[in-house]
């Protein structure tokens, strides 16, 4: 993977996360990642509490999803959209 731009930027519109599917809303601060990998070109829209959350756990981006729902299940955390659990548990280990 080679990645072309890795940059903190304001949204000029409403995007979704790539990590956690929640709505990042027009004027809100995230993470743009440009790279280009097997499939092509591709671009990343992410929360920056996602990124923060994905640092502090020490995952893959590719873990992500998988640390949150058993962070979640030792917790006795309720189901609830994704994007919720995400705050919730970001919120749990600042």
């Amino acid at each position: 993977m080679t990645v072309l731009k890795d940059a903190t930027v304001v949204a000029r519109k409403q995007h979704r996360c790539d990590l956690c599917d929640g709505i990042i809303g027009k004027g809100e601060r995230y993470r743009y990642l440009k790279f280009v990998d097997e499939e092509g070109v591709c671009t990343n829209h992410i929360h920056l509490h996602c990124i923060e959350l994905s640092d502090t756990l020490e995952l893959s981006l590719m873990d992500f999803e998988e640390a949150v729902y058993n962070y979640c299940s030792e917790h006795g955390i309720a189901k609830r959209p994704f994007s919720e659990l995400v705050k919730i548990v970001w919120e749990a280990t600042k």
